[in-house]
């Protein structure tokens, strides 16, 4: 007699897989700043039966939610900076399923440095003399933190001019002042310092322009002992030896004679002549001069 005999051979069943997308992720921030935005990790089942998922960061500056799903779902990730420094940091989400093999998805940090500028001093004095010469220039410090920041400086005053007008690290500014044309009186001008992504910073200049104060100096001579000396002639220059006419003319018995009206900042030199009776004047005496501050 003959039995027969039914053999069914099934598929064996498919284990479940765990997929990910983004495979990587990466953020930045400021040190000291706001926590960058959170970003998403979608989760699949690449595999077959349930998923019953589960992921755990393995530093403490990042953060998951849910911490665990069945099937497909959406994993929300958030970086901290808390009190990290200024650095690159890496750590990894794992993603683990029953049934099914780890995940890792690796997740960079970035932590800038804050990017600062700072000046010294924040205010500069000039004084000066109208017509006299321009003071000397003066220097600010200006000082870049937190890494490369490019950075413009621009004045506000036609008087007033900076050097170097751009840079991208610290530096120093050189300020100069132009008195040609200015009238007596205070003027006040602004140094402005802009960098990309710091606030802009400022020097206030403030230049003063007095009158020009005038001098005297006074001469002192031997008398000449001449029989028939008449009296003296003064002689004034602003260069040795650049004599024109007589500054003035005084009588035999005048030993002193004072020279007014004398400008600041100037070197003054002069000699004295003696002439008689008939109007014969002697040579030049020996030259002296004053300088006039």
């Amino acid at each position: 007699m003959t039995v027969p005999v039914t053999f069914t051979v099934t598929t064996a069943p498919v284990p479940p897989a765990i997929g990910a997308s983004p495979t990587s992720l990466a953020f930045t921030a400021t040190q000291g700043g706001s926590n960058p935005a959170n970003q998403t990790l979608s989760i699949s089942n690449t595999g077959g039966g349930t998923l019953n998922w589960s992921a755990s960061p393995n530093t403490t500056w990042l953060a998951v939610s849910p911490a665990s799903a069945t099937g497909n779902g959406t994993l929300t990730v958030s970086a901290s900076t808390g009190i990290l420094t200024a650095g690159s940091y890496t750590g990894n989400i794992i993603l683990s399923a029953t049934g099914a093999s780890n995940i890792t998805v690796p997740v960079t940090f970035t932590v800038t440095s804050v990017q600062t500028i700072s000046l010294s001093p924040s205010n500069l004095n000039y004084t000066a003399t109208q017509g006299a010469a321009n003071p000397a220039n003066q220097t600010v410090s200006l000082t870049s933190t937190g890494g490369t920041i490019p950075w413009t400086v621009s004045d506000n005053a036609s008087w007033l001019s900076v050097s170097p007008t751009s840079g991208n690290s610290s530096s120093t500014l050189t300020t100069a002042v132009n008195t040609s044309g200015l009238a007596a009186g205070t003027y006040n001008g602004t140094i402005t310092v802009s960098a990309t992504g710091s606030t802009s910073k400022m020097v206030g200049v403030t230049l003063t322009v007095s009158t020009p104060t005038t001098s005297s100096a006074t001469l002192t001579w031997t008398p000449n002992t001449d029989p028939d000396l008449a009296g003296y002639k003064i002689y004034q220059a602003t260069a040795s030896g650049a004599y024109g006419a007589s500054l003035a003319t005084v009588s035999a018995g005048t030993t002193t004679y004072q020279a007014t009206g004398l400008a600041a900042n100037t070197t003054y030199f002069f000699v004295i002549t003696a002439y008689d009776s008939a109007g014969n004047e002697s040579s030049f005496s020996d030259e002296v001069s004053k300088r006039i501050f």
